[in-house]
C-alpha cells in the first residue's frame, strides 16, 4: 500500500526540507532500517535541488559537530 514508503521515509526528508529544525521520533521494529532510508533520501542529488539548505553530514553536507549515525542524526547547523 506504500504506507512506510509515505510516513515512514518520505514524510520525515520532506519536514526536515521545509523545516530543518524539527525533531522526528520513529518508534518501530524498523526504525533504524527508516532513519538509513531517509538519510540517503537527504543525502540524494534530486533532493539536494530542491533543498540545498537541508544537508548531513556525508556527500552534501560537512559539519564535525552535527552527529550522523544509524539510529540518530542530525541536520548541519541546525
Amino acid at each position: 500500500m506504500g504506507k512506510s514508503e509515505l510516513i515512514s521515509r518520505r514524510m520525515p526528508a520532506f519536514a526536515f526540507g521545509r523545516n530543518p529544525d524539527l525533531r522526528i521520533i520513529g518508534t518501530s521494529d524498523r526504525a533504524w532500517d527508516f532513519s538509513r532510508d531517509v538519510q540517503r533520501i537527504i543525502d540524494s542529488e534530486s533532493y539536494q535541488r530542491i533543498f540545498p539548505t537541508t544537508t548531513i553530514n556525508g556527500e552534501f553536507g560537512r559539519d564535525r559537530n552535527a552527529k550522523r549515525e544509524v539510529g540518530l542524526f542530525e541536520i548541519v547547523g541546525q
